[in-house]
């Protein structure tokens, strides 16, 4: 299933070579920090709310349980491996969206129609595979299409569960953003900043008095 993933999604996310881009007014320069830390609040977001659905698949049998709850309950073990493997799928793309716009909201920029139709090639294709899964134990793990037992409705709440989640990401996205550039961590208003060497400062304040457009005011 990882391997699927990487060649679905991950081949698919080569149409972002194709994506719409806004060029930025200075030059563009690498802040590997400010980098790490955006693509860590993405990746910590997709990290709890997929720990989070594994909890609460693993106990969709307990009565008081969430699932159970809104009439889920009862799901096989390879169920809750199709599901993660649905989940992982969609946040994946999901994340590529959020992170494209920058500090914006992901509504901001629309994308490139080529990847738009990767993504709804890859996603179509991810969904079909979790419903369908055929009754296997690949690596020794078992894994059953969701669409073999109750309840029917999984698929929809999973792919319910992953857009709600996007917003959230995509929330803390723009705030951390915000921040970093309120306080200057990472000193990221200085990025595609020119810093003129002192050389250079000292010919321009040299030529000031020599220019008759200054001599003139």
């Amino acid at each position: 299933m990882l391997i699927l993933i990487t060649l679905l999604n991950d081949f698919s996310l080569i149409a972002i070579g194709y994506d719409h881009v806004t060029p930025q007014q200075t030059p563009c320069v690498w802040n590997k920090s400010a980098l790490f830390f955006i693509s860590t609040v993405l990746a910590a977001v997709a990290l709890v709310s997929s720990l989070i659905l594994l909890h609460f698949s693993l106990n969709s049998w307990d009565p008081k349980g969430f699932y159970s709850q809104i009439g889920l309950g009862g799901l096989s073990y390879g169920q809750v491996t199709t599901s993660i493997y649905l989940k992982v799928s969609i946040s994946d793309f999901l994340t590529l969206f959020s992170a494209r716009t920058g500090g914006d909201w992901f509504w901001s920029h629309r994308p490139a129609p080529m990847l738009m139709g990767a993504a709804c090639f890859a996603l179509t294709i991810s969904t079909i595979l979790a419903v369908s899964w055929p009754s296997s134990r690949p690596d020794e793990v078992y894994a059953l299409g969701m669409g073999y037992r109750k309840p029917g409705a999984l698929p929809v709440f999973i792919w319910f569960y992953c857009v709600v989640w996007w917003l959230v990401q995509d929330l803390l996205k723009v705030l951390a953003h915000r921040a970093m550039h309120r306080f200057n961590w990472f000193g990221v208003n200085n990025s595609g900043v020119l810093v003129l060497p002192s050389s250079a400062l000292d010919f321009k304040r040299s030529m000031i008095g020599k220019n008759p457009l200054h001599q003139h005011h």
